[in-house]
């Protein structure tokens, strides 16, 4: 969908901040942006994945959230089980990997 330059100029536009993003409009967001990525040559490569940090009774005790990107690794976030922080295990998960 093109934007007319009139619209774009219209002060009727809302925002809105929300927790989660709707599965139609995070798709419709993901297309787009790989369409325009594309059409420049740039491959994505976009993937989401975790990586669990278990001790040897396989509890887990740190998750990091990651996704990858062109030719690189974005963090969403990181969790060390409390008991567990102060001790590395942080610095483990993401240079042992």
């Amino acid at each position: 969908m093109e934007c007319p330059k009139a619209y774009m100029n219209s002060k009727n536009h809302t925002m809105e901040f929300v927790d989660t993003l709707l599965e139609e409009v995070e798709e419709k967001m993901c297309k787009d942006f790989v369409g325009y990525e594309s059409s420049h040559g740039i491959d994505v490569n976009f993937k989401k994945f975790a990586i669990i940090l278990r001790d040897e009774h396989t509890d887990e005790i740190g998750v990091l959230n990651a996704f990858t990107a062109f030719a690189e690794i974005y963090i969403d976030d990181m969790w060390i089980y409390k008991p567990f922080r102060g001790m590395g295990y942080g610095k483990k998960i993401i240079t042992e990997t």
